[in-house]
């Protein structure tokens, strides 16, 4: 009798339990329903989601603001220390503000150079020849030609509210075809020039086709390409 009666103490215990656990669950759900149903009629509302998305735009805004400036702060400071962090800022930018350069200031004139080589000398003499026709050139010669060095280049060129300075005509960015997911998302250049696609370091960029594809999908569709004739994989990129 008394282990039919312990038996059915922890029966009873164990349906309580169960309720309890039950009833939590509806509670929650109900709680989270009505989350769920408050959010929509707020955004049902006049301006509810322009209010909404405001909101969430500012704060982007005001992220921005505090990776350009402590990025802006960080190149002076390279200087007194003496390091040659020539990418510093721009990595230390994008690492506050991850898509710091979807609100940074830009040229209205943007070339681009890509490809596995030749691309920093023709960058390069793009930039020259340009300058000796008296534009002003924005470029990351002096830095990397990954997203911390784009960053680089552009935040240098931009004053502490992230607006392009006027005097500069147009930029010639030399960016890595690795990195062309991360950069052309927000970076649209008038023109990109693809030097060649060759087999490079195996475990870097594996085979010139699968870089090819890359480009292919990441290049923006306004911008009008510069092609290598002599180089069969690189005029497969469309």
């Amino acid at each position: 009798s008394g282990s039919r009666h312990g038996l059915g103490g922890h029966g009873v215990a164990a349906g309580g339990e169960h309720d309890r656990r039950h009833w939590l669950r509806r509670r929650s759900d109900g709680r989270g329903q009505g989350l769920r149903q408050r959010d929509q009629r707020f955004l049902q509302l006049p301006g509810g989601g322009d209010r909404y998305q405001g909101g969430l735009n500012t704060m982007g805004k005001l992220r921005f603001l505090f990776a350009l400036w402590m990025a802006k702060l960080s190149i002076p400071a390279l200087k007194i220390t003496r390091h040659n962090g020539t990418d510093f800022p721009g990595s230390l930018a994008v690492k506050l503000c991850p898509d710091f350069l979807k609100y940074i200031g830009k040229p209205e004139h943007i070339i681009a150079v890509t490809g596995t080589n030749g691309k920093t000398t023709v960058a390069n003499m793009l930039n020259d020849v340009l300058t000796a026709e008296g534009k002003t050139v924005l470029s990351n010669r002096a830095g990397s030609n990954i997203i911390s060095g784009v960053s680089t280049a552009l935040l240098k060129g931009c004053g502490l509210l992230g607006r392009i300075k006027p005097e500069y005509d147009l930029a010639i960015l030399e960016i890595d075809e690795r990195s062309a997911p991360r950069i052309y998302p927000y970076v649209k250049p008038e023109h990109i020039v693809i030097t060649n696609l060759f087999r490079d370091s195996i475990m870097r960029n594996a085979h010139p086709g699968y870089i090819a594809d890359i480009l292919t999908r990441s290049l923006p569709k306004e911008s009008r390409l510069i092609l290598n004739a002599d180089d069969l994989i690189s005029c497969t990129v469309a």
